[in-house]
């Protein structure tokens, strides 16, 4: 039978296998629906869709009511450009979430020099579109949308391991072992 001190560093290993990992930069990926609606001169292409993503430090809590959202980064793409937070305007950035944390409801309004996105289920203040997807190109005065049918959110988070989590669990092993030695000895 192996003595406990030839065990201890396989136990040690399993244990640190198991460790917890704290959970970070988590990304909201949104996938446009196409446009259906297209104001001249605009068509698909240029205009078909507004795709993106937003990251956060630390995932969105349940049962948000249109909070405002404290990006890290962001980058939302229309086939010909894209708005991120170091070229663009943002004149709203909220959302809602259910009570898992998804978001059920958003309102995003970004704009470059020449270009204006909106996509959100709810347009603010008026209440006048509801589920919106739009560009507007100020330059050609042209624009492409949908309404009544919005796009789909996806969650995906990093995982980095908690140094306090792996500490603590060495400091048991540790511990645990030096006394497996003293009543041994």
């Amino acid at each position: 039978m192996p003595s406990l001190k030839s065990i201890i560093p396989t136990i040690f290993c399993l244990l640190l296998s198991f460790c917890t990992a704290a959970k970070a930069d988590t990304t909201y990926t949104y996938t446009g629906k196409p446009f259906t609606t297209f104001r001249a001169p605009t068509a698909c292409p240029p205009y078909c869709s507004i795709d993106g993503s937003f990251t956060v430090a630390t995932a969105l809590g349940d049962n948000l009511d249109s909070v405002d959202v404290n990006y890290t980064s962001f980058a939302f793409v229309e086939p010909t450009f894209t708005v991120t937070q170091a070229n663009s305007h943002v004149t709203e950035f909220n959302v809602s979430t259910d009570a898992t944390g998804a978001i059920d409801a958003w309102f995003i309004a970004l704009s470059d020099s020449d270009n204006f996105f909106i996509i959100g289920t709810t347009y603010i203040p008026t209440d006048f579109f509801q589920q919106i997807d739009t560009i507007y190109d100020q330059s050609t005065s042209s624009n492409g949308y949908n309404l009544h049918d919005p796009g789909t959110w996806r969650m995906s988070s990093s995982n980095v391991p908690e140094p306090a989590t792996g500490i603590l669990l060495i400091a048991g092993l540790v511990g645990l072992a030096g006394l497996a030695l003293k009543k041994s000895l």
